[in-house]
Formats: C-alpha cells, structure tokens, sequence
C-alpha cells in the first residue's frame, strides 16, 4: 500500500506541474515566503495581544489592533514585504 501524501507534498506537485522556468520558479517561491510571513506575523499578533483579529474582547482593552503598516522583513535569500 502507497503511503498518502500530505496536504504539503501534493500541493508542492500541483505547483510543480505549472512552472516552467526559473523565474516562474523564484515568483511562486517568492509568493510563498510573503504569505507564509504574513501568516506568522499575524500569529504572533494574536500570540501578543491574546485575541483574534476582529474579536470583541480586543475593543476598549486599551492593546487593541489599531491598523496595519507594511513591513518589510528580510530572511537570508531575501527581503520579502509583508
């Protein structure tokens, strides 16, 4: 019996099936790496403050999310803006 694939690997094949040179390649890496950043980010916001995005216990705490500025954030083969 074949081992299933994770949610990853058969993602990671459906991309591969439509890139078809290496600057295809460095745009999707590239598209990658800024959602899995904003992802973090966001995590470590509601890590921080201790709620949610858009939940009732942030409103008149006084540490609520007040907007949102663009980043920028620079990993070892990159800066990447968030």
């Amino acid at each position: 019996m074949a081992k299933k694939k994770s949610k990853i690997e058969e993602l990671v094949e459906s991309l591969a099936g439509n890139i078809e040179s290496p600057d295809a390649l460095a745009a999707a890496v590239a598209k990658l790496q800024k959602k899995a950043l904003e992802r973090m980010l966001e995590a470590e916001m509601e890590a921080h403050l201790g709620y949610e995005k858009h939940a009732a216990e942030g409103y008149n705490t006084g540490n609520s999310r007040n907007g949102r500025t663009k980043k920028t954030v620079t990993t070892d083969s990159a800066k990447v803006g968030a």
